[in-house]
């Protein structure tokens, strides 16, 4: 959106901007030029307009919004407010979209004894988002070492497949859960899969 007044107007572009629970800072003045120009603190004042209940404040000595520690997983709408240095008249109104991650927590898996044949386990049992059992349309797994097994990953089930063939005894998987389409959001964690021991019973 573009507001001109004078010689200088405004451009300000809607910002998303993903930002860890515990917190931190957003510079929306890298999608803000005045005249042409890149804004910065010296040439703009920067505004909250409606917090959108984060508690959200800006940084003077930076012209950065500041957002607390604590927000629930999801999307927050901060509207703030940008104006030519020393104005009242020239400015413009736009969004943030703060996104805070999701809340994953993996547990560890019980063990998956899977006979010699092969089979598959379900890692996602065992782990929540935001409190609520994780789906495949919540979080994505991938293997990150299969421990010589070569399990794979059920993209329709989010299940972990331990093909035929494997030697008796305890293989270890390491696997990773990341939020949905994001890879700064993971925890990893490991199966331990067992496959029985083959008992041959000869005659006396």
């Amino acid at each position: 959106a573009t507001v001109t007044v004078g010689s200088n107007p405004i451009v300000v572009n809607p910002t998303t901007k993903r930002v860890p629970k515990t917190g931190g800072t957003v510079d929306v003045l890298d999608n803000v030029t005045i005249g042409g120009n890149p804004a910065d603190k010296d040439n703009v004042d920067i505004s909250i307009v409606n917090d959108g209940g984060t508690g959200a404040t800006i940084d003077p000595a930076t012209g950065k919004i500041n957002v607390p520690s604590g927000l629930t997983p999801g999307t927050h709408t901060i509207t703030y407010k940008v104006c030519e240095k020393g104005s009242i008249t020239n400015c413009q109104t736009n969004t943030l979209k703060v996104v805070i991650p999701d809340d994953i927590v993996v547990n560890p898996a019980p063990d998956a004894v899977v006979p010699k044949t092969g089979g598959t386990a379900n890692v996602l049992d065992n782990t929540t988002v935001n409190g609520n059992p994780a789906t495949k349309d919540k979080v994505d797994v991938s293997i990150v070492n299969d421990g010589g097994t070569h399990a794979t990953v059920d993209p329709t089930t989010g299940k972990i497949i331990i093909p035929s063939g494997q030697t008796p005894g305890t293989h270890i998987i390491t696997y990773k859960v990341c939020e949905k389409g994001q890879t700064d959001n993971c925890k990893t964690d490991t199966l331990k899969v067992v496959v029985p021991s083959d008992i041959v019973l000869n005659p006396d």
